[in-house]
């Protein structure tokens, strides 16, 4: 294998890397959560790239061996103690594969360990990484202006609403600007390492335009993790650097004054954080709700601003407790969450996958051992920052600082969120980097052996093809074919609209092609099965319906969705999730009595999930199954009686079931359950007119000059067959609101011919 070739190879494993700084940039409205799949479908080409490229290159000149360092065992190890936990998981095939929606697993775990390995061994020069980073701030302000153009088109730039851009999550661009930042101040520390300000002023004044056009986008996220991770980073920079620095003083003057100003506009924030100035600015004052000077105070943060992530952490520990070794697998918190579901998470969204704390998610995903490996990344990192005087040939004590205050502010930010790709990627070539530049080797050390691996030219070359065959097959089977049934579920879910025949077409938009788009995207076999067969679910019986005429393409229809839910049932059946999307598909066809037996599959997995109880209920009130259903309702009420929807339905329960008396006695004075419209038209469903004249008269009380209290008190009258009554609360009404009159009358005039005007046309 000749030079020329080897550097083709060479160039195109650099190349791939390099453009894998271009993920956060990629929104692809054709996919499934569109900011989400098109970025991780684009690493995982570029890494399998650059991988395949690599392993040739390394047959054909063994110095591009991994670099052996305590690092690169660190995340040998995190790969590997993930790998083990992932096989002995709940979902071994969810663990690794993940879904559209996170779109990690294990599959993003081994593509980041490739990303580490080649971009340490491969990256060989100061100039490359510096290249590689001014890169990637430059991609930053491309997706920082995106953001600002995004905040434009919402009506303000600096306005309440909180910046996502591109990546489509205020926190993922929160940290995303933030690394930007120390990689910003890094690049200025090396300037000034060698360079002085006179000689070299557009390149001080870019990278520190760069550094603040970042500060000013993660402020514009609103991020109050990344918030923390800035203050938390530069406070350990500026000691850093004003204990150790001794050769340049004004640095070090500089960081102690720095240091000072920081903390004096932190603690600022936080004394007048009640003040007008700040209180009515929602970015400003989410920043300074942080910032406590007591126990007391950090204590009222927690419970006012983090109380679903306390909650969830209660939960997430339980789940530890019960796994702590290896965990449940990645992406199988959802199993914890439905297992200790605390119904004080009543007012949150229903279906939780991560506890928003990365140590907890990891804890969560591969128990101490996991975590453990994790904080070795970090451990290590700063091992081979600082480890000796002999890194001083590449970063003075300045550099140093500046890294570290780089994975503190990561690290301190991963405290208040989960993960994602984007700070992935950037955190992964930071260790690579770490690991190829921490001994200040020359930059054509590296290159002193040419000499192969596989020594044979003939087996090199077979070893080669081997290398893109199986290369080619991972492509199709980890980027193609998750991309295709992406792209055909997004196909679907247009033609399942109105107006699907302009979208894709009167073919794809038919029952048939609608159902034949299903078959297709579940063909794939990919990790977007589950929410294939979700969508299904959700719309099969509408198909059903419209195929009335065709009852062969029907009975295809409720046959598949039927197989594929025992199959999903079979291979896992401890998640209650498809269970309740089966049991909505169920009654929709008016299988009640099947879609209730799932359902209390996903009660017995979850029993203090509120909401299932609900459902239950409904079911069993529609089965005329009164007795049980209210004890159900009951059931719901009792885990959290401070959760208003579970008393509201709990009462009206009552109330169909004809226990009026007990439902006063759990209502009582409580007049926002009684004006509930819900209870108002269970009542009236009911006969219970009384009750609701009863309620009239109370708001009536309550609110004197309110019109429409009358009116309501004058309905209720009339279906009491007590007209005299109903007409002298309309009256009333026109005296609170002359400009009812006319109305009024005209209602007064049917009262009186003996018709009630909520019944006429």
């Amino acid at each position: 294998m000749n030079q020329t070739f080897k550097d083709i190879i060479r160039y195109k494993a650099i190349a791939a890397i390099f453009l894998t700084l271009l993920v956060p940039l990629i929104v692809s409205t054709d996919l499934f959560f569109p900011f989400i799949t098109g970025k991780a479908h684009l690493f995982r080409l570029l890494v399998l790239v650059a991988s395949g490229s690599y392993l040739i290159l390394w047959m054909t000149d063994k110095s591009y061996a991994p670099r052996k360092s305590v690092l690169l065992w660190s995340v040998l190890g995190f790969t590997a103690v993930l790998g083990i936990a992932n096989f002995t998981s709940i979902d071994p095939f969810k663990s690794f594969w993940s879904n559209f929606e996170r779109m990690e697993g294990y599959v993003t775990i081994l593509h980041l360990f490739a990303l580490f390995i080649v971009s340490s061994a491969v990256l060989r020069t100061k100039a490359m990484w510096a290249t590689l980073f001014n890169m990637s701030m430059f991609v930053s302000v491309v997706v920082g202006i995106q953001g600002f153009m995004e905040l434009g088109e919402k009506g303000g730039v600096f306005g309440s609403f909180r910046m996502s851009g591109p990546l489509g999550n205020s926190s993922y661009l929160g940290i995303y600007s933030l690394m930007h930042f120390f990689l910003a101040v890094f690049f200025i520390a090396r300037l000034l390492k060698n360079t002085k300000l006179k000689d070299a002023p557009g390149r001080y004044l870019g990278y520190g335009a760069i550094g603040i056009f970042n500060l000013i986008v993660m402020y514009s996220t609103g991020t109050r993790g990344s918030f923390a991770g800035l203050v938390a980073g530069s406070i350990v920079a500026t000691i850093l650097i004003a204990i150790f620095e001794k050769k340049n003083v004004l640095v070090k003057k500089v960081s102690v004054g720095i240091l000072i100003a920081g903390v004096a506009v932190v603690g600022l924030l936080g004394i007048f954080k009640e003040q007008p100035l700040i209180k009515n600015n929602d970015l400003l004052y989410r920043f300074s709700s942080l910032i406590v000077f007591s126990p007391e105070q950090a204590k009222a943060v927690l419970e006012n601003q983090g109380m679903a992530r306390k909650l969830i952490w209660g939960m997430a520990w339980e789940g530890v407790k019960e796994r702590p070794i290896l965990g449940w697998g990645q992406d199988n918190f959802g199993f914890v969450f439905a297992k200790y579901y605390d119904p004080a998470m009543y007012g949150q969204e229903q279906w939780f996958d991560r506890t928003h704390n990365v140590f907890m998610d990891w804890l969560i995903a591969s128990g101490f051992l996991g975590l453990i490996a994790y904080l070795s990344l970090f451990a290590t990192a700063l091992y081979m920052i600082w480890r000796s005087k002999d890194t001083e040939t590449e970063w003075n004590i300045t550099e140093r600082a500046i890294l570290t205050a780089f994975l503190v502010a990561y690290f301190v930010h991963n405290i208040f969120v989960f993960d994602n790709l984007t700070s992935y990627i950037l955190f992964f070539l930071l260790l690579g980097y770490i690991s190829a530049r921490h001994d200040g080797r020359s930059d054509n050390a590296a290159t002193a052996s040419a000499e192969p691996c596989v020594k044979e030219e003939s087996v090199r070359n077979v070893l080669a093809g081997v290398v893109v065959v199986v290369f080619i097959w991972l492509a199709y089977v980890v980027v193609y074919k998750p991309y295709m049934a992406g792209y055909t579920l997004i196909q679907v879910l247009k033609a399942n609209d109105p107006k699907g025949a302009q979208i894709v077409g009167p073919e794809k938009s038919s029952v048939e092609g609608r159902f034949g788009l299903f078959k297709k995207a579940l063909a794939y076999n990919t990790l977007g099965n589950a929410e294939i067969e979700e969508r299904l679910a959700e719309v099969a019986s509408g198909l059903i319906e419209q195929s009335a005429d065709k009852p062969e393409l029907a009975a295809e229809i409720n046959t598949l969705v039927a197989q594929r839910y025992e199959a999903t049932f079979a291979r896992n059946p401890t998640d209650p999730r498809p269970y309740i999307f089966f049991a909505n598909h169920l009654n929709k066809l008016g299988l009640v009595e099947d879609a209730l037996a799932n359902i209390q599959k996903a009660v017995d997995l979850s029993p203090t999930k509120q909401s299932f109880l609900y459902q239950k209920g409904i079911l069993e009130f529609q089965l005329k199954r009164n007795e049980d259903a209210i004890k159900t309702f009951k059931q719901a009420y009792d885990l959290y009686p401070e959760n208003k929807e579970a008393k509201i339905l709990y009462a009206m329960s009552l109330i169909y079931g004809n226990k009026v008396d007990e439902a006063k006695t759990l209502v009582g004075d409580d007049m926002s359950v009684w004006t509930e419209p819900r209870v108002l038209q269970t009542l009236a469903e009911t006969n219970n007119y009384q009750i609701i004249v009863d309620i009239a008269k109370q708001k009536i009380a309550a609110e004197p000059g309110n019109a429409q209290n009358h009116v309501s008190l004058a309905g209720a009258y009339l279906k009491l067959k007590q007209p005299t009554n109903a007409i002298a609360e309309i009256r009333k009404a026109i005296e609170i609101a002359p400009e009812f009159k006319e109305q009024g009358e005209g209602y007064i005039k049917e009262i009186q011919a003996g018709r009630d005007p909520s019944e006429s046309n």
